[in-house]
């Protein structure tokens, strides 16, 4: 951090030195509000534009408050898992639907054999 202050106070001391005339040259603009010089207004961007201090100032402070991309490290485990879940839940429901119809087969069944052995108890009842 005193390395970050260090390098502020040597960008500072070289923005001084070329201060005073664009300072001077903002101030004459801003007292005479009532009349805006466009070309005043120009050599102040020219200025500003020219100044290398205060471009590299400008691009140190937008990569800074640049926000890193947000990982998508979980967003890929995430999405694997749901695809995970998803898949195992589409196994259970075919699971379940095999069972169902093994149950419908056994129901059958069980009918057959009632009534079998229904004809089986009524012949030997006669």
């Amino acid at each position: 951090m005193s390395g970050n202050m260090n390098e502020n106070n040597a960008q500072d001391a070289g923005n001084n030195m070329d201060k005073d005339p664009l300072k001077n040259l903002t101030n004459n603009l801003l007292n005479n509000q009532n009349s805006f010089d466009l070309s005043s207004i120009m050599r102040v961007a020219t200025t500003l534009l020219n100044n290398e201090s205060i471009i590299n100032s400008f691009t140190e402070l937008n990569k800074q408050n640049q926000t890193p991309a947000p990982s998508t490290a979980p967003e890929k485990q995430e999405n694997a898992e749901l695809a995970s879940l998803s898949e195992q839940l589409e196994k259970l429901s075919n699971d379940f639907s095999e069972l169902k119809k093994e149950l419908l087969e056994l129901k059958e069944l069980n009918n057959y054999m009632i009534k079998i052995f229904k004809k089986l108890y009524d012949s030997k009842k006669k």
